[in-house]
Formats: C-alpha cells, sequence, structure tokens
C-alpha cells in the first residue's frame, strides 16, 4: 500500500526537489522505494522507508534520496507522510532521543519538525507511557500511533539503517562493513606472517653470528702454538 501512497506523496515533493512532474496514480514510483522497518499498535501502523529518484538536474547529478514516515489505519481513509533528506534526519533523531528518555505517566511532546516546501507535513513526537509518533498531513490527514518500549530498539536501529540510505550507504552498507572486516583479518594474519618471518629472519642471523665465533674460535685453536714435549 505505501508504494502507491507514496506516489502521492513522494511524487509532488520530488518534483519540487528535482523538477520531475508530479503524479498522483497508484502505482509503484519511478526509482527505488524500500521499507526498512514497520511498526504497529491496535490501531496504526507506522512505515519507515526510502526512496531514492534518479536526478533530471544538473545540480544533482547522483540524484536524491529521502526517507519517509507514513502512518496508516484501516479505522480511518487518513493516510499521512512525512518526508526528509539527510540534513533533518539529526532533528528527527533529536525528537526521538528526548521523546524515549520522558519517563510519565501521561504523554508529554517532545517536539515537531515541519517538512520543507509546499507539502508541508508536521512529524510530532512525544514521550510518557511509551512513545507517539504523530503526522498532520494537509493532503491526507491526521493520525497518531504509539510505540511499545519494547520496541525502542528496533525503531532506533531502523533510524540509523534509514540514515545510512540517506548517506548513500544503502544496502551494502554491512556487506561494506564485513569486506572492511575481512581486510582488516588479513592485514592482521600478513602482519603476523611478517613478524614471524622477521623473528625466524632474526633468528638465522643470532645462529650464523653463533656460527661465525666458533669458526674463529676453531682458527684460533688451530693457531696456537703448543709447548714441546
Amino acid at each position: 500500500m505505501w508504494r502507491c501512497v507514496s506516489k502521492i506523496i513522494v511524487g509532488p515533493l520530488m518534483a519540487l526537489l528535482i523538477g520531475f512532474p508530479p503524479s498522483i496514480a497508484c502505482s509503484q514510483p519511478a526509482g527505488d522505494f524500500d521499507v526498512i522497518a514497520q511498526f504497529s499498535d491496535s490501531r496504526v501502523s507506522l512505515t519507515l522507508a526510502t526512496h531514492s529518484q534518479p536526478s533530471t538536474d544538473n545540480r544533482r547529478p547522483l540524484g536524491i534520496t529521502i526517507g519517509l514516515f507514513g502512518l496508516e489505519s484501516v479505522a480511518s481513509p487518513a493516510r499521512p507522510a512525512f518526508v526528509y533528506e539527510i540534513g533533518e534526519w539529526n532533528q528527527i533523531l533529536d525528537l526521538w532521543t528526548r521523546a524515549k528518555e520522558i519517563n510519565s505517566d501521561t504523554w508529554q511532546i517532545a517536539g515537531s519538525v515541519k517538512q520543507t516546501g509546499a507539502y508541508a507535513s508536521t512529524l510530532t513526537i512525544g514521550g510518557g507511557p511509551g512513545v507517539i509518533i504523530s503526522i498532520d498531513d494537509p493532503a491526507q490527514g491526521t493520525l497518531t500511533m504509539v510505540l511499545s518500549k519494547s520496541e525502542f530498539d528496533r525503531f532506533h536501529t531502523a533510524l540509523l539503517q534509514q540514515r545510512d540510505v540517506l548517506l548513500g550507504l544503502g544496502k551494502n552498507f554491512q556487506a561494506l562493513q564485513d569486506a572492511g572486516k575481512a581486510a582488516d583479518a588479513a592485514t592482521k594474519s600478513v602482519e603476523d606472517s611478517l613478524r614471524r618471518s622477521q623473528e625466524l629472519s632474526d633468528e638465522m642471523q643470532k645462529n650464523l653470528e653463533q656460527m661465525e665465533q666458533t669458526r674463529k674460535n676453531l682458527d684460533q685453536l688451530r693457531n696456537l702454538q703448543l709447548p714441546p714435549r
């Protein structure tokens, strides 16, 4: 479903950012749309996703990737979404960090961040018995969901994954990390081999020096003038 909604929400935003015509057709948007994680309470579900779009603008030769928060409910026609670029990620992280640290039996708002551009949705995050995530979307309506404390770690991980995609690290980030670890292990193996080779070389040099000293001692013995009997 969010591939459909992203065409409605992401299309106009992309039109503003990289200059292609917006569309509200219910079909998969151009580019790569990837769901990172989904969460739900008893009424509302939250999707964290990213959307990457090739650029037709020379100012953005590598295209653009945006993050998306989407809320939906079977009991409501509202499908609000909030989209953002990497420059706004720290604001979202700050709201999340403050909200999850609120220790209260009642809900308290940590703060809000407003989407840039003409399609200005507002993302609001608060804390208390859990964390509330609310999106007020002028075009799609308003929904709020409750994230339980048991989901805090998974949500934080999803935020970091969203950031990695926006930074251009994407799906291959773990593979890059694994390759880096393998390279580190190979480097350590080579260093160990070089160190062992050096130790063997030092040992051989020491043996050669001992052999040379033994040879000198033998020469000295040969040159000794034994006293006549």
